[in-house]
């Protein structure tokens, strides 16, 4: 097993990790809301669950806000007569650290309304985010993703 398989199975296994403490935290939060009498019902264990939980939570929003990013600017499937031209992660260009800015997430608690998703939403209206800071920044509209910068200047040409 070679450096970079080791490094991508150490990745996935603390992602599998990552995910099944969050489920639990998911699970006790929605029981402990449940109105049941459950004998593990303390304050103390929902505000744990609450609090690791929405960490949790916060880290999954900041991953969908970059998965938004690459679909908006940079992601691309590409074919030609039917055939699929980009078979591999190659040509495919996905989000990279360096180029994406800091992205500070905050959850605000609105204990009115119950949980209705867990962080699709930052993906789908990113591209519609973008495009309208590109017409608000130069007037020119673009209507396709991903919006790079040939794609830009095509619409500011038009």
């Amino acid at each position: 097993m070679t450096a970079n398989d080791r490094l991508a199975t150490a990745n996935l296994g603390v992602a599998i990790a990552a995910f099944g403490v969050a489920a639990g935290m998911a699970v006790m939060q929605a029981l402990s809301r449940a109105n049941l009498d459950l004998p593990f019902r303390s304050a103390d264990l929902y505000y744990l669950s609450v609090t690791a939980h929405g960490t949790l939570m916060a880290l999954v929003f900041t991953t969908f806000f970059i998965m938004g990013l690459g679909y908006a600017l940079s992601e691309e499937l590409r074919f030609e007569g039917g055939k699929v031209l980009d078979a591999n992660f190659g040509a495919y260009r996905l989000p990279r650290f360096s180029w994406v800015p800091r992205i500070e997430t905050v959850l605000v608690p609105n204990d009115a309304l119950s949980p209705q998703g867990g962080g699709e939403p930052a993906i789908i209206n990113m591209g519609a985010v973008l495009a309208n800071a590109i017409f608000d920044a130069t007037g020119a509209r673009l209507y396709r993703s991903p919006m790079t910068p040939a794609r830009v200047l095509a619409a500011l040409k038009a």
